[in-house]
């Protein structure tokens, strides 16, 4: 009987670490590899950083150079997207002077700006088709009276 017992222990055991795991075969590309433009791959997930040490330099009456530090290589295919408005406005994309521009590069220069007039920047990470990092903290910007 204890014979029986173990033999059927053994075989249900077996059968549990032979289950097998479903998937679609229809995502898969010709490459073995699956594609989901909605989803975002676990590496793009991963290494979708906030930017930081925001600083900003040559500041005119009308633009300045807005950059940022990124755990991103330049050659990747990463962007970021920067977005500004004059302080006393709400910095988000439901607010119609909101601006927004896109850098391929961790720097940018935001012209047009009025003079004597304190902005708010900030910029988040483009990891994906629909995947961004959160936004950076924001940095506040003031233009020159003068040139």
């Amino acid at each position: 009987m204890i014979k029986k017992i173990s033999f059927l222990l053994i075989i249900v055991s077996l059968l549990i670490s032979c289950e097998t795991e479903e998937f679609n075969t229809n995502d898969l590309t010709s490459g073995g590899t699956v594609t989901d433009t909605n989803n975002p791959t676990e590496e793009e997930v991963d290494n979708c950083v906030i930017p930081f040490a925001l600083s900003v330099s040559k500041i005119t009456d009308k633009s300045v150079i807005f950059a940022w530090s990124s755990e991103i290589s330049q050659t990747t295919n990463y962007s970021w997207e920067v977005r500004y408005t004059e302080k006393s406005n709400a910095l988000d994309e439901n607010n119609q002077t909101t601006n927004t521009l896109n850098a391929q590069q961790s720097a940018i220069t935001i012209n047009n700006l009025k003079r004597s007039t304190v902005y708010t920047v900030a910029v988040r990470t483009k990891c994906g088709l629909n995947t961004y990092s959160d936004w950076s903290v924001v940095k506040e910007i003031k233009t020159l009276q003068r040139n």
